[in-house]
């Protein structure tokens, strides 16, 4: 029965599987180019992340695999060292995903803001379109230059040596790509690039055609294909500080892409597999020779479109793309580093997500620019740098908004003061403090008691909205009661809860005080009918 049930489920997934396979190939290859590694290193990874995230639960739409974004980001460490510095990066972000998997702490995830996020995206597709900048133009020579502004300047020093017939090669590739599908023949642009490719670097090779194009072949990186490939890591502080960067990548851009399939279609993803699925991926490609991988959310929509919805699928596309490799080696030689490029930087351009700054743009100016800041980071320095910043000067900004204190007030209507007693202030106020009461927002009620409603001469502080208080907050509730006695001003205190009335019972000598003196009311209502030598005003509890 089991036996019928998994034949039913491999025939059902067998052709959207088989169309993504030969539409996830080209990706692969080229993103392993763009780390600097041998082309079937990308192989390598989607077969291992394929398997693992199959067997080990993750989701049933995504396919974990290598990414723009996760690349973009692994080629400012990577480029110019040997892959097994790569594999390493790859074997530490996995374990680092573990530990967060056992420990649950994907749960964090929440205080990282969207706009910090939003320019991660930014710049790691700002930093994989850069990275086409020399191959687009010819000049082979750069693959030591990680830095993306280091790049630019040296594709720039050298520019006798650029090449026309590369650039035009770049441009035909870029421009294919404008639509997902080849209009008439109705398979993947993508695809028909890198095949359109093979074919013109065959050409050029065998002198049909009168040009010289760079391809990969001349590099040792399709000479074979290894499945199995261990080395020893390599362990040091860049190792680390790699691993952990690209590891929070990879789980946020997994997660994202789950979230957004479950919208696509109505199903509820759980986080514990899809982190475990990560996890295990990534460890399987970082012991066996591969590099980082990810279930990013352009690849998400793809497998969703062409009607993937088992984990099975991941892995019949793993072993699809090996068989596509194997049989087809010899031909992948010929894919010239120009249509590479081109297929990259349309990667990095989807990645980017320019639609997005509309979003930010409209509604909040300074979101905007913290996405630009980040991503700026990301492209000057790193990645870890751009995702500490972003979230520190997020979190100065949240602290300062918070800092504020939220609170209502409510006015009696004003009546004229009695001549037979001046000074006299007959109007009344309700101050209501909403949210916690904290450290971080305590003193600026305090501020307020102290500086403001001099006109009022009774003042009822309502606090039905504080559902947590700390000791901060105590005293600086004490401190407010006695500046406003101080300043001859009435005080009551209405709409406390139960556990709140009781923590200050027991550590406030002010709110002690005002309970023992009948001060402290139920409910507004009740705290405005005490003050018997006045009219009671229209205030709402």
């Amino acid at each position: 029965m089991q036996l019928i049930s998994l034949f039913n489920r491999i025939h059902k997934q067998f052709i959207p599987a088989v169309a993504m396979t030969f539409l996830y190939v080209p990706v692969c290859l080229s993103l392993a180019v763009a780390c600097g590694v041998p082309a079937t290193m990308g192989i390598v990874t989607a077969f291992w992340c394929g398997i693992m995230g199959g067997l080990a639960g993750g989701s049933n739409y995504g396919i974990i695999g290598p990414s723009g974004l996760s690349v973009g980001i692994l080629a400012s460490y990577a480029l110019g060292k040997d892959p097994a510095f790569v594999t390493s990066i790859t074997l530490f972000a996995g374990i680092i995903i573990t530990i967060a998997w056992f420990l649950r702490l994907d749960k964090y995830l929440v205080f990282i803001p969207a706009s910090t996020i939003q320019g991660l995206s930014l710049g790691g597709g700002l930093m994989l379109i850069i990275q086409q900048f020399s191959p687009a133009l010819g000049v082979e020579h750069l693959v030591h230059v990680s830095k993306a502004f280091d790049r630019i300047m040296a594709t720039l020093a050298v520019y006798p040596s650029w090449s026309l017939t590369a650039f035009v090669v770049f441009a035909i590739a870029l421009l294919l790509q404008r639509r997902s599908t080849i209009p008439f023949l109705g398979i993947p642009s993508s695809l028909f690039v890198t095949l359109l490719g093979i074919l013109a670097g065959y050409l050029c090779k065998q002198g049909f055609i009168p040009c010289t194009l760079s391809t990969i072949s001349s590099a040792s990186s399709v000479t074979h294909l290894k499945l199995l490939s261990f080395s020893l890591p390599m362990i040091s502080i860049e190792v680390l500080s790699a691993a952990a960067t690209l590891g929070f990548i990879v789980i946020i851009e997994t997660m994202i892409a789950a979230r957004v399939a479950d919208g696509w279609t109505n199903t509820k993803h759980r986080k514990e597999h899809e982190m475990r699925g990560i996890a295990f991926a990534n460890i399987a490609s970082g012991l066996f020779g591969g590099f980082i991988g990810s279930s990013p959310i352009g690849r998400t929509a793809v497998a969703i479109q062409l009607g993937i919805s088992d984990r099975i699928a991941q892995l019949m596309i793993a072993l699809g793309a090996a068989l596509v490799v194997i049989v087809f080696l010899p031909m992948i030689g010929y894919l010239p580093h120009a249509v590479i490029a081109g297929l990259l930087t349309n990667s990095g351009m989807r990645i980017v997500g320019f639609t997005k700054f509309n979003l930010f743009w409209n509604n909040s100016r300074m979101q905007f620019f913290m996405v630009c800041g980040v991503a700026f980071i990301c492209v000057a320095k790193d990645a870890l740098s751009g995702l500490l910043a972003g979230t520190a000067i997020s979190l100065v900004f949240f602290l300062d908004t918070m800092a504020r204190g939220s609170y209502h007030v409510t006015r009696a209507p004003k009546k004229t003061p009695p001549e037979n007693k001046p000074g006299y202030r007959a109007d009344l106020l309700v101050y209501a403090i909403q949210g916690p009461l904290v450290y971080i927002n305590a003193q600026s009620h305090v501020a307020r008691c102290e500086h403001d409603f001099a006109e009022y001469s009774t003042i009822i502080i309502k606090l039905r909205s504080v559902s947590f208080v700390d000791l901060d907050g105590i005293m600086a509730f004490d401190e407010m009661i006695r500046l406003l006695e101080g300043r001859s001003i009435n005080v009551l205190v209405a709409r406390v809860h139960a556990h709140i009335a009781e923590q200050l019972l027991s550590q406030s000598t002010v709110f002690k005080r005002l309970v023992e003196t009948g001060k402290v009311f139920e409910s507004v209502k009740e705290a405005v009918a005490s003050l018997q030598d006045q009219p009671e005003p229209e205030i709402v509890s």
